[in-house]
């Protein structure tokens, strides 16, 4: 089993290398090849720790990111194979794309496709600001890629360290940060984070939000030793909304907490 997994590794689920599946275009290639040496030196340097910052823009190729780490690629494809199969019509996946550095496929050295010798091209995803609040039915989709793949980093607009989707202008939701951690024992965890990463008046809708509480309800029956935890968490939450409220959602987790308290 152990061969089996070192022979898989860097292999797409269409059976070819990540780097044949999802090759750059010609015109981004000719750019990535002159600065081959450049990339090559990035990403040594966090494969050996050396520097934690595996996203890099330059100015020579405008529009894109460069970021470190097939396990970018394991994920959206992941994702991509529960919108598929669950018919998710409001999500869509970053298009990511591999450049193998020039010169590390030539007889001689290291050919096998590593973190090492690849990085992922990222066409930057414009968000798009002062949409209608999410609806229930789109949240259900968000909630279905969580219990699908146990991703738990589902952040939102008002994440400290920025979303991992994004509204787009159609208001399809495309998930841009792929490598976050998948952990189905720490659900709870993750729609704790999604309940923190938006303002309630503005980024869901009444429907949305109710949803979102139910999915945790829902978890804390199989975990009723989180319960203090989430109640601290949603308390929270409440401090940090702001603007003028569409309901009175401040009630609804006031009483929701109050019933948790009280299932104990």
């Amino acid at each position: 089993m152990k061969r089996l997994l070192v022979i898989l590794v860097g292999i797409s689920l269409y059976g070819k290398p990540y780097h044949e599946t999802y090759r750059v275009n010609r015109h981004v290639k000719e750019k990535l090849d002159a600065h081959s040496g450049l990339l090559a030196k990035k990403l040594k340097q966090v494969h050996q720790g050396t520097q934690k910052h595996g996203v890099w823009q330059f100015d020579w190729l405008q529009g894109y990111y460069i970021k470190y780490g097939l396990a970018r690629i394991e994920g959206m494809e992941k994702m991509q194979k529960v919108i598929d199969r669950c018919n998710l019509s409001s999500i869509t996946v970053a298009d990511k794309r591999v450049y193998r550095i020039k010169g590390t496929d030539i007889k001689g050295t290291d050919r096998k496709p590593s973190n090492r010798n690849c990085a992922i091209v990222i066409k930057r995803v414009k968000a798009e600001n002062n949409l209608a609040p999410v609806t229930l039915d789109e949240v259900q989709q968000l909630c279905t890629i969580m219990h699908e793949t146990g991703y738990i980093s589902m952040t939102g607009p008002l994440a400290k360290k920025g979303p991992n989707y994004i509204r787009t202008k159609d208001g399809s939701f495309c998930l841009i940060d792929t490598e976050s951690r998948y952990d189905h024992t720490n659900l709870l965890k993750g729609f704790i984070r999604l309940l923190q990463s938006h303002d309630y008046t503005r980024d869901l809708s009444e429907e949305a939000l109710k949803h979102i509480l139910w999915e945790v309800e829902q978890l804390l029956k199989e975990k009723p030793e989180e319960i203090r935890y989430t109640i601290r968490a949603l308390k929270i939450c409440l401090k940090e909304q702001s603007g003028v409220p569409t309901w009175d959602y401040k009630s609804y987790i006031k009483n929701f907490c109050k019933q948790l308290k009280e299932n104990q």
